[in-house]
């Protein structure tokens, strides 16, 4: 089959290179796809996301703000539909379930396929971080009693929204994903699914950088986010304060802005307030770099001089923080949950830490800290896993191999 095959992506937020002047802190693997992809003549992909102004190279769709979705909305199907008759795809890949765009398959017969990214269904429970629930009612904020977008809401939409994700995983025929945890997941709703293997590709800046002992600044934490409880962040303050007696200048760094706004009794978080509460508890203010906003050069240099990288989440699939830091070589501890089992070996590419104990991270740090040989050997296993697991052509092949299997055998 020699004729362009074309593909219409999917997507909740834009993609870079197919917009200009966005803002988005996420997504930027398929930034990096894209691009990869769209050097190759057989391929024509445009994408279609929720917006109101379309530009010369894509698609906009409407989307109601609702919190709750029983099913497609028939605005956002309506859009979809002008665009599929418009674009006319040889195939739709549609990236993640969290959000209703996969039940488009009961309306079209076009072939689609669907990138496995976080789950609604597996993530629901673990939104909370294990933190009392009592906890998080007394430090409620006027402006989330106001208008109901508390963590306790949240776990609640995502457990109602978990429905529509099971719906498009039962009714779907192709998946992408990468880990036994997705592949365990399709398997539950959809056994006789066909499931793809297919790596997320991550920035070039991270491949530009090598790890070294020698050029680190000692007892220093990278973590990638501090802004859901679900991400863990309180279970490494808890871990930092079991250290600090030990290593006084322990530091975390972290990507963000931590203002007093934020943690206010009026207008801010709750989970905000709980972090500062136990900054100031612990005494760990000079112990805490808060580092704005930063972009992948910016990230791979402070990776590149990071005594070790803490992925602390309650619920992952593949992370990129994770991938971005092996890439780089910086010595991992990880929480031993979803899929990161299938990327992280225990003593070999990185440590693991029992899910939400703060002992168990801390004495998984502390090895780090005092044994050189031993944040080496991770370093180096890290790193040959990172540069095969994330290879440039090697995705190429998969994405490239999976849209012309799907579109060659007309699998619908």
């Amino acid at each position: 089959m020699n004729e362009i095959i074309r593909i219409l992506w999917v997507s909740h937020d834009p993609v870079r290179n197919s917009v200009e002047n966005i803002k988005s802190n996420s997504g930027f693997w398929k930034e990096s796809l894209l691009f990869l992809l769209n050097n190759n003549p057989k391929f024509e992909i445009r994408v279609a996301f929720p917006g109101k102004k379309p530009t010369k190279q894509n698609y906009t769709f409407r989307l109601p703000n609702k919190r709750v979705y029983s099913d497609l909305p028939s605005i956002t199907r309506r859009d979809l539909l002008w665009i599929v008759k418009d674009f006319n795809p040889s195939l739709i890949h549609i990236h993640g379930t969290e959000k209703p765009y996969g039940l488009i398959k009961n309306y079209i017969i076009t072939p689609i396929v669907i990138s496995l990214q976080g789950f609604l269904s597996k993530s629901f429970s673990a939104v909370l971080g294990e933190i009392p629930l009592s906890i998080w009612e007394k430090k409620k904020t006027l402006k989330e009693i106001v208008f109901g977008n508390d963590f306790l809401n949240m776990h609640k939409t995502w457990y109602y929204n978990s429905f529509f994700e099971k719906k498009i995983t039962s009714i779907n025929k192709n998946f992408i994903g990468r880990t036994d945890f997705d592949k365990d997941f399709l398997l539950e709703y959809n056994p006789d699914a066909n499931y793809f293997f297919g790596n997320e590709l991550l920035r070039q800046d991270f491949f530009e950088k090598n790890w070294n002992i020698k050029n680190i600044n000692r007892y220093s934490i990278y973590t990638s986010s501090f802004t859901n409880p679900l991400k863990g962040f309180h279970i490494l303050l808890d871990a930092v304060f079991l250290l600090k007696k030990e290593f006084p200048e322990i530091k975390i760094v972290v990507p963000g802005i931590f203002s007093k706004r934020m943690f206010s009794r009026f207008l801010g978080n709750s989970y905000f307030r709980i972090i500062k509460e136990k900054i100031n508890q612990y005494n760990l203010s000079e112990n805490i770099s808060f580092l704005g906003s930063l972009n992948g050069e910016q990230i791979s240099n402070i990776l590149f001089k990071t005594h070790v990288f803490v992925l602390p989440s309650f619920i992952e699939n593949s992370s990129n923080a994770l991938g971005e830091a092996q890439v780089v070589g910086v010595p991992c501890v990880v929480s031993n949950c979803g899929g990161t089992t299938s990327i992280i070996k225990e003593n070999e590419n990185g440590l693991y830490f029992l899910r939400g104990d703060a002992f168990s991270l801390a004495n998984k740090i502390r090895s780090i800290f005092l044994y050189d040989e031993l944040a080496i050997a991770l370093s180096k296993k890290a790193k040959v896993f990172g540069l095969n697991f994330h290879d440039k052509v090697k995705i190429y092949n998969q994405y490239s191999t999976i849209y012309q299997n799907i579109v060659n055998e007309n699998i619908i």
